[in-house]
């Protein structure tokens, strides 16, 4: 069963990103596109497996930068009442790092290593996030 999450919905204004998964789409996509990350593309896939609700994917040039992103987006996301990701795999080698947010997982891929195992392909009867 899905969670439902009034606190989207309540007209406030406030800061959703803690306690909406489509605001912390939103906040991922905003920093990877801050950090000059490539192709940043979000996908919806509530409707298709149980493991998540969104899957955010973005590409970076190299290790360094692959790093530099995972961290920038768990260190702004902690900033707005985020804790760390429930797990983080992929840092030691740098070619794909995984940011599990349960919610929304994040994928920050080598260019050649995405195109290899093409999410969006597999995943391609999900829409796209239109956050």
């Amino acid at each position: 069963m899905k969670r439902q999450y009034a606190a989207c919905r309540d007209g406030t204004g406030a800061d959703k990103t803690a306690t909406c998964p489509e605001e912390l789409v939103r906040k991922v996509i905003e920093i990877a596109e801050e950090k000059k990350a490539h192709n940043v593309v979000a996908l919806d896939v509530r409707e298709l497996t149980i493991l998540t609700d969104y899957f955010v994917i973005a590409s970076a040039d190299n290790e360094t930068a692959i790093r530099s992103l995972s961290n920038s987006i768990i260190e702004r996301l902690r900033q707005v009442g985020i804790k760390k990701p429930w797990h983080v795999e992929g840092t030691a080698a740098g070619r794909w790092v995984v940011l599990d947010y349960a919610d929304a997982v994040v994928h920050i891929f080598h260019d050649n290593t995405r195109m290899f195992y093409d999410l969006e392909g597999l995943w391609g009867d999900a829409p796209r996030f239109a956050g």
